[in-house]
């Protein structure tokens, strides 16, 4: 359980979701700072099209003919299986938690209220403030009409004029007036990332309920399809399967929380499983799903989910490549990546590692060999094995891709970066171990090989870049030495750790750039343009995993350097104080101190790094399979 003071952290930010792309969010305070925040924010093609639905509830308490607005009350926030918000007002202890079953577009708010005594007279007043509204997008005061009707058993009906959706809202106990108007907001978030930050909300009406006496009522909105709904048995259902997967893991319970916290990442995609990169604003992306996937899904034991995320992705494999995101408006899948296929590689590795499933390699194992043997042909966007063995691309490709108008990249690293040159050789090796158990024609080992010499003789500093030569110290040398399968001896391996601690450490993780650096930001935003930080500077939390393991890697995993590293690298991400939106590890922090945390506010493969890192290297809880496989190559 993590409990806050939400009062002085009233702008810290908290998330629940549905598995289907869905969300609930807000501030500590319940009150938007983004256009991003809603209660209920819907996902209309899995895991795409987020629609906000229900923005806010303007929530009153009315005792003895005096008016409380609830969200400028002192509040202590709770996040156990649910977000909980505590007030405690008069006479009145208010409990309110909020959730949303899983796999509807829903949102269940809970209220209990406790007076000390009878407080006759005690109203609770609840006013739903509605939108309907692309997430990305505002809406102009007037724009759209909402026509609603009453129905039987107290509900109320919404159709937007812009949406061919119905909006049913249900308070138990309660009596419902209608009084319609707008409300202007201003989105402080959105204004100091200079996007668009005007937005109008639509008030339907409001419901009263009598609170004289201590109470617990269901508050639901949702636009799905229900013949009956009962609200307390669906939010028991979903705190239960909030419970098994604690349980399923069988993990000691100081990682019950980031388990939860994992959950949120994983989605629905067609009639499979993807991975969301992050909340707010992120899709599915290929790179992101398979760093992330052995943090979500393999040490939480969710094999099944493991399996129908690879398949899903497979699927869409293209000339080789795996995409690299999907568009969140219509769900097109874009394919501008290097890496993600090798990642993709890489994860069905880890999954056999934990699984030794032969069955489920030789069902994929097609689709690598396309991967492979387009890398070694050649595919879009300048990908191709080169004379040397190397892999060589275009500009932007690598997880650094950040761009401007055109194709003006910020970091563009064009032609063999590093790390993708330890990705392939990484990927041969998998490739050489899963043709030797399916019996398939095996050239990998004499490839490999040449890979490797070949890498050595040219890696004669360290490189961000092999060719053309690039210096610039950048943590991407970190692969070389944390994945399954390095080119570099021991020595070389320990000075790489060592250089990088040295240069680009911080208590949060990695600089993506080193201080000394001209081209350095400290921070995310401020005078320039947010986007030339992004990897000049800023913080990916993500790479501590990656830190993590290769640190320990070179220690042995001796039982102190585990200690020493959770306690400098895990533990300080793991403090909601330097969080954004708590229990989740946000996108970036500031390469600059205090690290103040920004871009979007919860990063799937942060969150699932710092647990699969957590797990396996500090507490060293290995993949059952593992020792049976990592020393077949040398």
């Amino acid at each position: 359980m993590i409990r806050i003071n939400a009062s002085k952290f009233k702008n810290k930010e908290w998330l629940i979701t549905n598995g289907l792309g869905g969300y609930s969010s807000s501030t500590l305070q319940n009150i938007n700072t983004r256009k991003f925040h809603g209660l209920l924010v819907a996902s209309l093609s899995p895991p795409c099209g987020r629609w906000v639905i229900l923005s806010a509830l303007n929530e009153q308490i009315k005792i003895k003919n005096r008016l409380h607005f609830l969200k400028e009350q002192p509040v202590e926030y709770i996040s156990r299986h649910f977000p909980t918000f505590i007030y405690d007002i008069g006479k009145i202890q208010i409990n309110k938690t909020v959730m949303m079953p899983y796999m509807q577009n829903t949102t269940i708010i809970k209220y209990e209220f406790q007076p000390s005594m009878n407080t006759d007279g005690g109203l609770f007043i609840l006013s739903p403030c509605l939108n309907s509204r692309h997430f990305y997008n505002t809406t102009p005061r007037d724009s759209i009409t909402f026509h609603q009707e009453c129905l039987p058993k107290n509900k109320i009906s919404v159709h937007p004029s812009n949406k061919d959706i119905e909006i049913i809202l249900l308070c138990e106990d309660a009596h419902y007036k209608k009084d319609e108007c707008w409300f202007d907001c201003e989105y402080p978030y959105d204004k100091t990332r200079n996007e668009d930050c005007y937005d109008s909300i639509f008030q339907i009406g409001y419901f009263v309920v009598d609170i004289s006496r201590s109470k617990t009522f269901y508050f639901m909105v949702t636009i799905d399809k229900y013949e009956t709904f009962n609200a307390g048995l669906e939010y028991s259902k979903e705190k239960t399967r909030r419970q098994n997967l604690v349980k399923h893991t069988n993990l000691p319970e100081k990682t019950h929380n980031l388990v939860l916290f994992t959950d949120a990442f994983i989605v629905k995609r067609n009639n499979g499983n993807s991975i969301i990169a992050g909340y707010h604003w992120f899709s599915d992306w290929g790179r992101d799903c398979f760093v992330s996937l052995p943090g979500l899904t393999l040490v939480t034991k969710r094999f099944d989910v493991s399996k129908k995320i690879i398949l899903t992705f497979g699927k869409y494999c293209k000339n080789g490549l795996i995409p690299n995101a999907f568009l969140d408006k219509d769900n097109t899948p874009i394919y501008n990546t290097v890496d993600a296929s090798l990642w993709y590689i890489d994860s069905i590795f880890q999954y056999f590692k934990y699984t030794n499933d032969v069955d489920f390699i030789r069902k994929i194992f097609p689709v690598m060999k396309t991967i492979i043997n387009h890398y070694i042909n050649g595919t879009d966007f300048g990908i191709k094995m080169d004379v040397d063995y190397l892999i060589k691309h275009g500009p932007g490709l690598t997880w650094m891709d950040i761009k401007k108008a055109g194709n003006n990249f910020i970091t563009p690293r064009a032609g063999k970066a590093v790390e993708i040159q330890a990705l392939w050789y990484n990927a041969l090796n998998i490739m050489h171990i899963f043709s030797n158990i399916l019996g398939e024609n095996n050239d990998f080992m004499e490839l490999k090989k040449k890979v490797k010499d070949n890498f050595i003789k040219k890696f004669t500093d360290y490189y961000d870049v092999i060719e053309p030569k690039d210096v610039t110290i950048r943590p991407n040398l970190i692969f070389l030495v944390s994945l399954d399968f390095s080119m570099l001896n021991s020595d070389m391996q320990k000075k790489i750790v060592t250089y990088l601690e040295t240069n680009l450490l911080t208590k949060t993780g990695l600089r993506t750039l080193s201080k000394n650096s001209p081209q350095y930001f400290g921070n995310f935003l401020g005078w320039h343009d947010k986007d030339i930080a992004y990897h000049n500077g800023c913080i990916w939390p993500w790479l501590t995993g990656e830190f993590v393991r290769s640190f320990l890697k070179i220690k042995k995993h001796k039982k102190k350097w585990r200690m020493y590293a959770y306690e400098n690298f895990i533990s300080p991400l793991l403090n909601p104080e330097i969080q954004q939106c708590v229990g989740y590890a946000p996108e970036i922090f500031d390469g600059d101190e205090p690290h103040a945390p920004n871009g979007c506010v919860s990063q799937a493969w942060n969150t699932a790094e710092i647990l699969r890192t957590y797990v396996e290297d500090i507490m060293f809880i290995r993949p059952k399979y593992e020792h049976s496989l990592v020393k077949v190559i040398v």
